[in-house]
């Protein structure tokens, strides 16, 4: 990957390239998917990034990189044959957000990016020819009556593209919100607590009906089957036992696709 500590990885254009976030030096790589799978050597190359996400748009065209230190976001744009990186306009978040990752409506139209200092989604909309982020809206991931220490840590769209969950770690929940079909807002739903300490990144099955949440400090991921009428969370109770959990991710079943994205 042309860097040391190698921590993010996203698949960008057209399934072409990998775009890989090197957390030792803070450099962007990129590399040739080859049609067996393979990967090619480092075509394309951006130093002095100091990245915690690294996101494509769904039509694989831009590459969004999260910098908390620089309360910023970095746009690149992504040649599809040569898999050079093109610098865009930066998008700058609030002194002190701190935004810590990015996601995209499955139909692409508005994007959110999670700050991890101020405990709050901002939701933009998106122009996808010209890979630019328009601010439309924030809101907090903490209640009002809460007023200890929070800082968030993972997002995740919904495959129906209707609702939006993001961990609190201080609160320590999983926070819901209902994303409005037309203009893209969310509208706060609920909060469910966890059940253990510091939740960090949780996954969504394919399907879109249960969650996965790591609590690396209780050394358990606690599953959770969402509703599929409203969104909710409905925890089942069962905690699995692993060591240190950082990362989940669900497998669609044996011998079936993934779901394409509903319309949402």
């Amino acid at each position: 990957t042309s860097g040391p500590a190698p921590c993010q990885l996203v698949i960008a254009s057209e399934g072409k390239h990998i775009v890989v976030a090197n957390c030792g030096n803070g450099s962007l790589a990129v590399l040739p998917i080859a049609a067996d799978g393979q990967l090619g050597v480092v075509t394309g190359e951006v130093a002095g990034t100091k990245a915690t996400c690294v996101a494509s748009d769904p039509a694989g065209k831009f590459v969004f990189v999260c910098e908390p230190v620089n309360d910023r976001v970095l746009v690149f744009q992504i040649d599809g044959a040569s898999g050079k990186l093109q610098p865009r306009p930066t998008i700058a978040a609030k002194a002190g957000a701190a935004p810590r990752q990015i996601a995209f409506r499955p139909d692409g139209q508005f994007a959110y990016v999670l700050n991890e200092k101020n405990s709050t989604v901002v939701t933009f909309a998106y122009d996808a020819e010209a890979g630019t982020l328009k601010e439309i809206g924030s809101v907090s991931t903490v209640p009002e009556y809460f007023d200890g220490p929070n800082t968030t840590y993972d997002l995740r769209v919904h495959n129906t593209g209707k609702y939006l969950y993001a961990s609190n770690i201080g609160h320590d929940s999983i926070v819901l919100f209902n994303i409005d079909k037309d203009k893209g807002t969310l509208t706060f739903v609920e909060e469910q607590s966890t059940g253990g300490r510091h939740p960090k990144e949780f996954g969504l099955q394919t399907s879109g009906g249960h969650m996965a949440i790591s609590l690396p400090e209780n050394n358990h991921v606690w599953a959770s089957r969402i509703d599929d009428t409203n969104g909710r969370l409905k925890p089942s109770g069962i905690f699995a036992d692993v060591p240190s959990p950082a990362s989940i991710r669900f497998l669609p079943p044996v011998g079936m696709d993934a779901p394409a994205p509903a319309e949402p």
